[in-house]
């Protein structure tokens, strides 16, 4: 009898006619797919998309090049490697080119329609089985994001056909008879080596190793009698996907940093959904509203049309009838498909995860597939079956012809739904916008280049990445490419003619342009598919580029020095500015040698006169190691004005750093010598805003409002330091605002206050004595910088911070100042010494672990200082250890103590014991070496004068003892 609610349905075998009808309906279905996956290939989508072009490159160098990235291309920010190898093999076969790589893709896609036909006939056996697996295939076929997969070069599309092929052969093999242990031991070693082989495929399928080690103990768990043999065939599965995976989670275990790249950068975020938006978003996502971007789907169209979403409905309700309630006829492993049909909704998990990856993304789903498409087919199975047996019950003559109508409608409705999503993917596919994300702007000029660029050609092309692989693709010398961003353009050497090809997705800020027009020639525009710009092509000839950049500094900047012996500044233009807007900054410089570094980025700050840094600016830089000698760089920065900031003049000051060593490089002087590590710009005047902000547009840690004189409301003030020792500078802001009344230039006082006494710290106007109250303009909001030191000599304690101005006092926070273990009492050094810095340090002596060393070893050196004079110089201390060929092959340049006690903090008299451990250089040559020291500023490099115990000048630096290098 059959169970109540459904009607039994015999498992029964198709006649010999309906063998060929169902044969041919699975022909229908291939030729339907690869049609919509091959057809106009060459045309559409446009362009070749940036992950595209990666792994095209990626692929040509194993194909071609003898590159061997395994179990993962690290180079790539870990990309799992299988796409690439299959595509590294076709491009051995079918040549070097897209095509390759989207007939991979179709072809993949195209297997995973027919394993998914296959895996619906392992699970259900019979009729039921070749029906679900031909609807799910036909589904599959149909569906616009599996389209979409197909016809792109993204590696995503090799999961769904692994997963596909694993639950196909996995079934298959659980479905063998017990006794033939041979057969489905082949069966499921061989799921267990394609399960595995999954996970070297994309991100999402880390996951897929749990639903196969779920559907394991689900056969095991529904079958009773046989649970020692499910035991084992698990078991065969299992060991054998563990011994498959070993490299890749060897590979994950030992570059961690790797396997959580990717999903730190899809985790949570600050503007990102939560995980319970992420969820209600993926459950839409089926039938209701899908992926959001318009680069992967017609923005919001859900995965399946909503007429399907009532057959997964349907599908996924008797799933679970099915898993609690089996049918007679049904057997262990039609339960478990059942059972892989009812979870595989949950399968879109790394999608959820991935918060910051604007969810629901379709391509993050694919771990869903081809699992998810069985519930349709489930559904569209069962009230099928349904109405024919009720048909079928009041005349049994309906069903011959029942079953040929059957056959009819599939046919016809499978190419319906092939029509419409052909149209949906034409309309998608040419839209305009489409060409600009998937970088067709780049792809047109890369080959716009390869058929124009001469021998001797310099390429400038303007991007989002540096080696942009949507045009590294092409075979263009690579030499001879220099990416622009960051805000930066080039004029080439005076020998060699240039393009400087401008992409609608990168385009030139207006200044730029200006700067580019002046130097060289606009020769072509090309436009894209909505009229727009899709790249514009500048020429510039030798000729052109001997009258527009000669290396010739501007007089006016009075800066003989250069970067490193690099880079020398010929040019800077400064405009004046307002508070709560950003000033660009321009500066050329000429070009003398590639710098060493391959990450030389510039650090532009806005500064006040007494160098408090009001924001910096790093534009992000790669390949300085490239840069060309005779080259002129045009480099623009953005610097933040904070609302607020008191009219007057300030500083604009760049450094250059070395980022991967963290090493600030120096400017050399006209003589070789080391002149410091900062190059003023010039002085960029503050105007008052036409407009000020409000106070609830401040960030203001502590607000406080309060009138605390004629006219002046104080808002409230930062954080001040919870310790302080003597002589180190205390930092913190007051925040203002004028308000209605009289003004007056009155000044305000910093006391601290303690239960024995009122010590006076500072007094003066605001903004550092420099923007008294009686200038500020009604409503003008002013943040008041305080930069200034706790006095050497002050007691420690506990103290409170106090804001007076005339009778209104108002307390900021508490602050202790620390007792320092001063020490005024020469210590017992090993080597004694009376040398002078510049009248303000002296050096007592020196101890030195050993004189006698091999290359790469590390020693220690102890220098014994004493204050001679109170100062508030920045001093930095250099070791320097002088090979002989002048070289230095250990070096250390800090403030004392590791740059915990500066030489401010010093009182006259004390005496220093300052530590440096240093490693000789691993290729350091035999010989003898200087150890030399003295002191310097690090902003201008200029270095204290040295004069021995007899009072004789010596120089700037001290020779302290000679090592021997073995």
């Amino acid at each position: 009898m059959a169970r109540a609610g459904l009607k039994r349905q015999e498992v029964s075998l198709p006649t010999q006619r309906g063998f060929a009808a169902l044969w041919l309906g699975v022909v229908l279905v291939l030729l339907v797919a690869a049609a919509l996956r091959f057809y106009d290939i060459h045309r559409t989508p446009p362009g070749f998309h940036y992950d595209e072009g990666a792994y095209f490159i990626a692929s040509r160098e194993i194909a071609f090049f003898g590159a061997r990235p395994f179990p993962v291309f690290a180079a790539f920010n870990g990309r799992e490697v299988f796409y690439l190898y299959v595509n590294a093999l076709m491009m051995r076969l079918m040549g070097e080119q897209i095509f390759t790589m989207h007939f991979v893709s179709g072809m993949m896609n195209l297997v995973t329609v027919a394993a998914t036909l296959g895996l619906g006939r392992a699970i259900f056996g019979g009729r039921r089985g070749i029906i679900i697996g031909l609807v799910a295939a036909a589904f599959l076929a149909v569906s616009f994001p599996q389209i979409f997969l197909a016809r792109q070069a993204f590696r995503a599309v090799s999961q769904p056909m692994l997963q596909a092929l694993t639950l196909w052969v996995l079934l298959v093999g659980l479905r063998q008879p017990f006794t033939q242990r041979r057969k489905w031991g082949g069966w499921l070693v061989t799921a267990g080596f394609l399960g595995a082989a999954t996970l070297y495929t994309y991100m999402a399928s880390r996951l897929f190793p749990i639903w196969v080690g779920l559907i394991l103990a689900f056969v095991w768990l529904a079958n009773r009698e046989q649970r020692r043999i499910r035991f084992l065939q698990a078991a065969l599965v299992l060991v054998t996907l563990l011994i498959v995976a070993i490299p890749i989670l060897k590979y994950y275990y030992e570059n961690q940093d790797v396997f959580n790249d990717r999903l730190s950068q899809l985790s949570g975020s600050e503007d990102a959904p939560s995980y319970w938006e992420s969820i209600e978003l993926h459950a839409k996502m089926f039938f209701i509203k899908g992926d959001p971007y318009s680069r992967y789907n017609n923005p919001d169209a859900p995965y399946f049309p909503q007429w399907v979403g009532v057959l997964i409905v349907v599908g996924w309700l008797v799933s679970l009838w099915r898993i609690v309630r089996p049918a007679p006829d049904q057997d262990t492993v039609a339960r478990t498909g059942y059972f892989l049909a009812a979870i595989a909704p949950l399968m879109v998990i790394p999608s959820v995860l991935a918060v910051n990856g604007l969810p629901p993304s379709h391509m993050r789903s694919v771990g869903m597939v081809p699992a998810i498409f069985l519930l349709p087919a489930i559904g569209l199975e069962f009230l099928w079956a349904q109405g024919t047996h009720l048909l079928s019950a009041k005349n049994l003559s309906f069903r011959p012809q029942l079953t040929t109508a059957t056959y009819g409608i599939g046919v016809i409705g499978l190419l319906m739904m092939a029509g419409t999503v052909w149209q949906r993917y034409e309309k998608w596919a040419s839209v305009p916008e489409l060409y600009y994300q998937t970088d067709g702007d780049m792809v047109d000029a890369g080959a716009w280049l390869i058929e124009h660029r001469g021998p001797n050609t310099i390429m400038y092309v303007t991007s989002g990445h540096y080696d942009h692989p949507s045009l590294r693709f092409r075979r263009l010398p690579g030499g001879d490419i220099t990416f622009l961003l960051g805000n930066r353009v080039f004029a080439p050497p005076v020998n060699r003619d240039a393009y400087l090809v401008e992409i609608h997705n990168a385009r030139l800020n207006e200044s730029l342009r200006e700067w580019v027009e002046q130097h060289y020639t606009q020769e072509a525009t090309f436009y894209g598919p909505d009229g727009d710009i899709s790249f514009v092509v500048y020429h510039a000839t030798p000729s052109e580029i001997a009258s527009t950049t000669p290396i010739v500094q501007n007089a006016a900047l009075n800066h003989a020095e250069t970067i490193g012996g690099w880079l020398l500044l010929l040019n800077t233009n400064l405009v004046e500015a307002v508070p709560g807007q950003t000033v660009s900054v321009f500066t050329e410089w000429g070009i003398l040698n590639p710098p060493t570094y391959g990450d030389l980025t510039p650090i532009f700050s806005l500064e006040t006169l007494d160098g408090d840094v009001l924001s910096r600016d790093e534009p992000y830089t790669l390949y300085s190691d490239q840069w060309r000698a005779g080259e002129t760089l045009y480099q623009q920065s953005n610097l933040a004005v904070p609302a607020g900031t008191p009219p007057g003049a300030y500083r604009v000051m760049i450094h250059w750093v070395a980022r991967a060593e963290d090493q600030y490089v120096g400017q050399i002087d006209a003589q070789g010598n080391f002149a410091g590590i900062a190059t003023d710009l010039g002085i960029i005047t503050v105007s008052r805003a036409a407009s000020f902000p409000t106070p609830d547009m401040l960030n203001i840690p502590h607000r406080e409002s309060r009138e605390m004189t004629s006219g002046v409301r104080l808002l409230g003030w930062s954080d001040i330091p919870a310790s302080i020792r003597p002589g180190e500078p205390f930092k913190f802001d007051l925040f203002w605002q004028a308000i209605a009344g009289t003004r007056i230039d009155e000044p305000m006082t910093l006391v601290a206050v303690n239960e024995n006494a009122e010590l006076p710290l500072w007094s003066g106007n605001p903004a550092m004595n420099t923007y008294p109250f009686d200038q500020w303009g009604e409503g003008e909001v002013v943040t008041d910088r305080h930069r200034w030191s706790i006095p050497t000599d002050f007691p420690a304690g506990e103290y409170g911070l106090h804001l007076r101005v005339g009778v209104a006092d108002v307390m900021l926070g508490n602050f202790s100042v620390l007792e320092l273990n001063r020490v005024f009492d020469a210590p017992v050094i090993e080597n004694p010494l009376d040398v002078d810095l510049g009248n303000i340090v002296g050096l007592k002596g020196y101890s030195i672990s050993t004189t006698t060393l091999t290359p790469g070893q590390t020693f220690d050196l102890t220098l014994l200082w004493q204050s001679l004079e109170q100062t508030d110089l920045p001093l930095t201390v250099f070791v320097h250890v002088v090979g002989p060929d002048g070289r230095n092959y250990a070096q250390a340049d800090m403030q004392p103590r590791q740059n915990t006690y500066p030489v401010a903090l010093w009182l006259p008299g004390e005496y220093i014991t300052d530590a440096y451990p240093l490693t000789l250089a691993a290729d350091a040559p035999p010989g003898q070496y200087e150890v030399r020291i003295g002191l310097y500023l690090q902003a201008n490099g200029q270095r204290l004068s040295i004069t021995d115990s007899t009072g004789q000048s010596v120089g700037d630096f001290w020779r302290l003892t000679t090592l021997t290098v073995e």
